[in-house]
């Protein structure tokens, strides 16, 4: 793919017992060259895909 760096982080800040707020970063970089290849292919539905599955594991813990 050509990318030199990739960061995917989330923090999940409980608001009360029931709720939460997700703050989430996606950094990444790439020759300028290849950007115009890359850009499309890293959006935040991928960040959100794998909240998602947290989201669903943390609940079931929850049981």
């Amino acid at each position: 793919m050509g990318v030199t760096l990739f960061i995917e982080s989330f923090q999940v800040i409980e608001k009360d017992g029931d709720s939460s707020v997700v703050k989430s970063m996606v950094k990444y970089e790439v020759p300028d060259e290849l950007a115009p290849n890359v850009s499309h292919l890293i959006t935040p539905e991928d960040l959100l895909t794998r909240m998602r599955a947290g989201v669903k594991y943390a609940l079931s813990l929850k049981k």
